[in-house]
């Protein structure tokens, strides 16, 4: 494709250094299943000279009026698959860093919601404690044995709050880290990564 810049009225700074040049372009679609499907489109141009254009230069050749001329036979440009593979590398190390603050998110919530857990339960269970201690020096100080034992099935009663207020405590610990091993095979199935490339076009381009 022959893309015309100096008769278009246009002024691309992208392109005005490619001007009098020709070379080889390619566009291609990129597929990433990570946390979630992402497509991207890839560009990757290069001069006959070996000189690449970047991204934004091989898309700003399509704003420009274009003629087709003769079918050409493909031929191999490893810069080219060297250019797209930057690209594609460049694309799973941001998706890596996106995933990475996701589960930094995520594992930081879960701590929140741990420590407020076990802090309420151990809040409890401080309470009991005094009451208990309180139980005991009441009981100690009654003067009649009815309210001796009045005071003492408060203190069992209290005691049996307590073992079961413990008990909270260990199962909730549990939970937590029922939550954290879910979280961590959550993530693992999420970050096996699929991915597909597919070819859109491949041209020979010249710029006037």
């Amino acid at each position: 494709m022959r893309f015309n810049l100096t008769k278009s009225g246009k002024r691309i700074a992208a392109l005005e250094p490619h001007v009098g040049h020709s070379g080889w372009l390619v566009c291609s679609r990129f597929t990433v299943e990570s946390f979630e499907s992402e497509e991207n489109i890839l560009f990757a141009g290069i001069e006959d000279g070996g000189q690449p254009l970047d991204d934004n230069a091989c898309r700003r050749l399509f704003d420009l009026a274009a003629e087709t001329g003769q079918p050409v036979l493909p031929v191999a440009v490893p810069a080219l698959d060297d250019l797209l593979q930057t690209q594609k590398d460049d694309i799973l190390a941001e998706i890596g860093k996106r995933n990475s603050s996701w589960l930094d998110q995520e594992t930081s919530k879960l701590d929140r919601w741990s420590e407020d857990l076990k802090f309420g339960l151990e809040q409890e269970i401080k309470d009991l404690d005094q009451q208990i201690r309180d139980a005991k020096r009441s009981s100690a100080a009654a003067a009649t044995l009815d309210e001796k034992l009045v005071h003492q099935r408060a203190l069992k009663a209290h005691q049996a709050m307590r073992n079961q207020k413990r008990k909270d405590l260990f199962v909730a610990q549990d939970q937590v880290e029922d939550k954290r091993d879910a979280l961590i095979a959550d993530i693992e199935a999420r970050m096996t990564k699929g991915q597909a490339e597919e070819l859109i076009f491949r041209i020979r381009w010249s710029l006037t």
